[in-house]
C-alpha cells in the first residue's frame, strides 16, 4: 500500500502544480471584439459637455422636497408657474451644455475603472427630464414649434445615451427608457388644442431622431459587455489566489441555496443538468479568467450576429403558438442549446423591452399620420396603406413578428400582438402603460382617448 502512496501523492502534487501554473499563463482570443468599439478622441466626444452630471458631488436639486416637486411636474400632476420658471432658469446651463453634447459625432462614458465601474445614470436621466419640462412650459405657452424642438433634442440626447460608444446593456436600457419617457409625452403633446398639420408634422419628424430597430445600438451590447466581462476578470486577477478561492467557495454555496436556484431558473439554467453546466464553469472564471474570456467571445459574437439575423429574418410567413419565445426569435436555431459561458437566456427580457419600444415609436409614427389625415379629410382612414406615402414614409412593423401593425378603424386604435404573440385584437384595457400593455400593446388613435392615459 505504501508503494501507492507514493506514486499517489507524486501525481497530485505535479497535477496541482500543473493548475497553480497555468493560472492566467496563456492570453486570451477576443476574436476582434475589442477593436469593434469605436475610439473616440476627447475633442469629438459629446461627453465632455455634460460630464460633470457624472461627478458624484454635483446635485441637480438643492433638496429632496425640489426633487420630487420637479417629479410631480414632470408627471403631471401640479403645475406651478413661478416653479418651473425658476428652475428652468438656475438649470439652462444643463440644457445648453446637453445641446452641445448632440452636436458631436460620438458621445462615450469612462472607460471602466476599478472606482466606478458605470456611470451615473440618475442624473442624465434627469437632464432629459428637463428638456421635457422646458417642452411642457413652450407648450402651454402655445409655442408650439419651440416646444417640438426640445422634445426633439430630448430624444436626441436619449439617443445618444442608448448607443453611446462603451455599449454596456445598461447604458443601452437607460436610453431606451428616457426616449419612452420623451415618446409618452409627445404622444401626450400630440394631443393639444390647436396643432396644426405643419406642427404634426414637425412632431412627427421629431420622433426621426430614434434610430430604427436595426440600427438602435443593440447589436454593439455584445462588445461592450464583453469589454465590461474583461475589465471585471481584470479585477479578478489582481486578487490573490486565497480571495479567489473564498470567492469561488462562496458563490458555489450560493449556487446551492434557494435562492441560487431561482436566479439559475431565471437566467434559463432550467433545464436538467444545467446547474452542473454552470458549476463547473465556475472554476474558470476564477482560476482561469483568460480561458474564460476566451470561450466567452464566440458566444457574445453569435448573439450578435443573431439579432442581426432576427431583423432579416423577421418575416414569418406564421407564428406556431406553441413555440417558445427562444423559438421565435432565434430564426436561425442558434440558441436551442443552453450557453454555458454566457446564457442568451439573460439577454431575453431586453430582446421583448427592445420589441415593445420599437412598436411604440413605431405606432405613435401612425397615430400621428392618422391624426394629420383625419385633420386634412375629416374622418379616420379606412386602412393604413392610404397614409403612404404622404403622411407615412412607411408602414409600422410589429416588431414581435415581422408583420405589419395592425389597425382597427372601428376601435379606433393600433395594437401589437405582443410578447404572447397572439392577436387579441386589440383592447382598451392594454392601453400603453397600463398593467396589461406588454401582452396586448394597444395604442388610442382618437385624440379623446389617447388624452386620458
Amino acid at each position: 500500500m505504501k508503494y501507492i502512496k507514493y506514486p499517489a501523492l507524486i501525481i497530485f502534487l505535479f497535477s496541482a502544480w500543473i493548475l497553480l501554473n497555468s493560472i492566467d499563463d496563456s492570453s486570451y482570443n477576443d476574436l476582434g471584439i475589442h477593436d469593434k468599439l469605436v475610439k473616440v478622441q476627447a475633442t469629438e466626444n459629446g461627453y465632455q459637455f455634460v460630464s460633470y452630471l457624472n461627478d458624484p458631488d454635483f446635485k441637480m436639486f438643492e433638496s429632496n422636497e425640489t426633487y420630487s416637486r420637479f417629479q410631480r411636474h414632470i408627471q403631471g400632476k401640479e403645475w406651478e408657474q413661478p416653479f418651473v420658471d425658476e428652475i428652468l432658469e438656475k438649470k439652462s446651463f444643463i440644457l445648453e451644455d446637453i445641446e452641445s453634447a448632440t452636436q458631436k459625432p460620438f458621445f462615450k462614458f469612462p472607460d471602466f475603472d476599478s472606482e466606478n465601474s458605470l456611470p451615473r445614470f440618475v442624473p442624465f436621466r434627469n437632464a432629459s427630464r428637463l428638456l421635457l419640462l422646458e417642452s411642457k412650459n413652450h407648450a402651454k405657452a402655445g409655442d408650439f414649434k419651440r416646444a417640438i424642438e426640445k422634445l426633439t433634442l430630448a430624444l436626441a440626447f436619449g439617443q445618444l445615451i442608448k448607443s453611446e460608444e462603451n455599449s454596456t446593456l445598461f447604458s443601452y436600457t437607460v436610453g431606451m427608457h428616457q426616449q419612452m419617457s420623451v415618446v409618452g409625452f409627445a404622444n401626450q403633446f400630440s394631443n393639444y388644442e390647436g396643432l396644426n398639420d405643419e406642427r404634426l408634422n414637425e412632431l412627427q419628424n421629431a420622433l426621426d431622431e430614434i434610430n430604427e430597430y436595426h440600427a438602435d445600438g443593440f447589436t454593439k451590447v455584445f462588445w461592450g459587455e464583453y469589454a465590461y466581462t474583461t475589465f471585471q476578470i481584470e479585477e479578478e486577477k489582481r486578487k490573490s489566489l486565497r480571495q479567489r478561492l473564498d470567492a469561488y467557495k462562496k458563490y458555489n454555496e450560493f449556487l446551492g441555496n434557494e435562492w441560487g436556484n431561482k436566479l439559475i431558473e431565471f437566467f434559463g439554467f432550467q433545464k436538467p443538468g444545467g446547474n452542473q453546466l454552470l458549476r463547473t464553469l465556475l472554476p474558470k472564471y476564477y482560476f482561469h479568467p483568460n480561458e474564460f474570456l476566451t470561450n466567452v467571445a464566440p458566444e457574445y459574437i453569435k448573439m450578435a450576429e443573431q439579432t442581426n439575423a432576427y431583423y432579416k429574418n423577421i418575416n414569418f410567413p406564421e407564428i406556431n403558438s406553441q413555440l417558445s419565445w427562444l423559438d421565435t426569435i432565434s430564426p436561425n436555431s442558434m440558441t436551442q442549446e443552453t450557453m454555458v459561458e454566457v446564457s442568451f437566456q439573460t439577454y431575453r427580457p431586453y430582446f421583448k423591452k427592445r420589441c415593445l419600444t420599437h412598436v411604440y415609436f413605431d405606432a405613435l409614427r401612425t397615430v400621428i399620420a392618422i391624426r394629420r389625415y383625419r385633420l386634412a379629410h375629416g374622418k379616420l382612414p379606412e386602412n393604413l396603406e392610404i397614409l403612404v406615402p404622404q403622411y407615412l414614409k412607411k408602414l409600422p412593423v410589429d416588431y414581435f413578428d415581422g408583420s405589419v401593425l395592425k389597425y382597427s378603424k372601428e376601435d379606433s386604435w393600433l395594437y401589437s400582438i405582443g410578447i404572447n404573440l397572439k392577436d387579441d385584437g386589440g383592447s382598451s384595457d392594454s392601453f400603453i402603460g397600463s398593467d396589461n400593455w406588454r401582452e396586448n400593446p394597444t395604442i388610442p388613435v382618437s385624440a379623446s382617448i389617447g388624452s386620458e392615459h
